[in-house]
Parts: structure tokens; C-alpha cells; sequence
């Protein structure tokens, strides 16, 4: 009876403790392991048919390493971190963007005198209104459209950062060019999107618990982001003023990227995903 290392070692690097690699790995290829079923594994291992599941995962390749995940994160919060202080620094810690003069930067003349002026609609005004941002000598393309902001009077407000499996792998490459992470960072991040935390990950649904995403209400003009939420076209629709420090929940996802959100008052609002970011907390009070 002969542990296989090579075995052993491809067990470990999918996350399997040494002691379990070494016992699936005795006379037995990497294939012949994952030819094991769950009752094969628990007898091998002497563990029970649970435990048993999650080493199948494991060996299949279902459950990232905990220390993969780990370094993911961790680089995921590096950047995140490099990014809020390069914007800090470039704005005088300030966060805001003159609208004026970015559009000065474009060499498109006189900007429009409100932003009801920008396009004819606010998902248009959007896309516009981050182009500007990207035409900042300093805001490279995905770290402009990766920014989360909302519009007071004639400036943009950076509020956070918004992560996506799509843009990663453009931003990961302009976090290296600013010295945020290294090049082995980044292709650690772009082989890995699928590790991103699920609120980032993967679209808002039904019982998710909600907060406002641009931590502050806006007012209530007739612009982009400041459509009363009686606007028919349903789009860029607010978190509702009066709750602004609570957490609401889903109630009904829309089609067209707008929810019901419902608060524990039994009120509920329509409300933009763009306005939306999913709470996750170890507190499930049913709220």
C-alpha cells in the first residue's frame, strides 16, 4: 500500500486535509479518486455521509480552497482600498467630480445647464455621465465604470466601488499600473471571478435583505437619479427618503431591473437594482 504524492498533492491543493488526501491517495490514481462515491469516501476516510458530500465536492472541484479564498479576498480588499485613496487623493478627499469639467475635458463646448439635458433617458444619462468620469486623466476606463455615485446639484459623488465578474479583469490590470497589486495578484483574480461575494456576484432576487447603495437620499429634482418615485418609465427609481437607515426586503423582482422593496411598516416601494445592494447578516429576525 503506497500513497501516491502526486495524488495527495492534487487532493491538497483542492482543499482536502493532508491526513484525508493521504488516505484517498493510497494506491490510487487522481481519476480512480474521483471515480469515489460519498459511501466510498466515508468508509475510507471513517467519517460520516455528510462530511463524506462535502470531500466529494471538494475532490470535484465544487468547493474553492479556503485558502484560495482567502488570498482572493484579501487582494479583493487591497484593491478595493488602493482604489477609495486614489480616488480620495485625485479629488482633495473630497470624492466629488465637477460634471462642468469633466465634459470640459471632452472638448464638446458648453455643458447642458441641468442633466435632464445630458440624454433623453436616465439609463442614457448614466452611460453618459460615466464616460465623463473615464475622460479624467486619472480614471481608467474600468475603474470609471466600477465607481457606485449619484448626482448633487452639478457633481458626481463617489460612494464606493462596484465589483463584477465582467470588468474584473480590466480593473485587476489598471489596480497593477497604480502599483495596487502585483501582476500575480491580478491573475489570481481573473482566473477566480467566480469567488467574488455573492452580494456582488450575482443579481438581487426574491427575500433578499436590501439597503440603499448610495448611503444617502437624493433630492428629489427632476434629473437623472432624482425622478419622483411616481415616474412611470420605472427606471432609476429612489430609496424612499423615509427609510433611509433601514434594511428592506424584496418582495417581487420586475423584469426591467426594479423590486418591490418592503419594510417592516408593511410599506413598499418599486426601487432600482442600481439604488439597491443586498445586505448579508447573521441577524435573520424576518425583517
Amino acid at each position: 500500500m503506497v500513497v501516491k504524492s502526486a495524488t495527495k498533492k492534487q487532493l491538497m491543493d483542492r482543499g482536502i486535509s493532508e491526513s484525508h488526501a493521504g488516505l484517498l491517495a493510497i494506491d490510487r490514481r487522481f481519476e480512480d479518486v474521483e471515480n469515489l462515491d460519498t459511501d466510498a469516501i466515508a468508509v475510507l476516510l471513517s467519517v460520516s455521509t455528510s462530511v463524506a458530500g462535502g470531500v466529494h465536492k471538494m475532490i470535484h472541484g465544487f468547493v474553492e480552497p479556503f485558502g484560495l479564498r482567502s488570498k482572493f479576498t484579501t487582494i479583493i480588499s487591497q484593491m478595493h482600498l488602493s482604489i477609495i485613496d486614489h480616488i480620495s487623493t485625485i479629488t482633495l478627499d473630497t470624492n466629488r467630480f465637477d460634471a462642468g469639467d469633466l465634459w470640459s475635458m471632452d472638448g464638446g463646448g458648453i455643458p447642458p445647464l441641468s442633466f435632464n439635458d445630458l440624454a433623453p433617458t436616465d439609463e442614457e444619462t448614466s452611460r453618459v455621465l460615466t464616460e465623463l468620469l473615464a475622460l479624467h486623466p486619472d480614471l481608467p476606463p474600468a475603474m470609471a465604470s466600477s465607481l457606485a455615485w449619484f448626482v448633487e446639484d452639478h457633481e458626481i459623488v463617489i460612494t464606493g466601488i462596484k465589483l463584477n465578474a465582467s470588468t474584473l479583469h480590466d480593473l485587476s490590470l489598471e489596480a497593477v499600473s497604480l502599483g495596487a497589486i502585483t501582476e500575480e495578484d491580478a491573475e489570481l483574480l481573473q482566473k477566480h471571478t467566480n469567488l467574488l461575494t455573492p452580494n456582488t456576484a450575482r443579481a438581487l432576487q426574491h427575500g433578499d435583505r436590501v439597503a440603499n447603495s448610495n448611503g444617502k437620499p437624493t433630492s428629489p429634482a427632476k434629473s437623472f437619479a432624482y425622478r419622483p418615485s411616481c415616474s412611470s418609465s420605472k427606471t432609476n427609481l429612489r430609496w424612499p427618503r423615509s427609510h433611509q437607515n433601514e434594511h428592506g426586503k424584496i418582495t417581487f423582482v420586475y423584469s426591467n431591473g426594479v423590486y418591490d422593496v418592503s419594510f417592516a411598516d408593511e410599506s413598499t416601494f418599486v426601487v432600482s437594482g442600481s439604488n439597491l445592494m443586498r445586505v448579508i447578516c447573521s441577524e435573520m429576525d424576518g425583517s
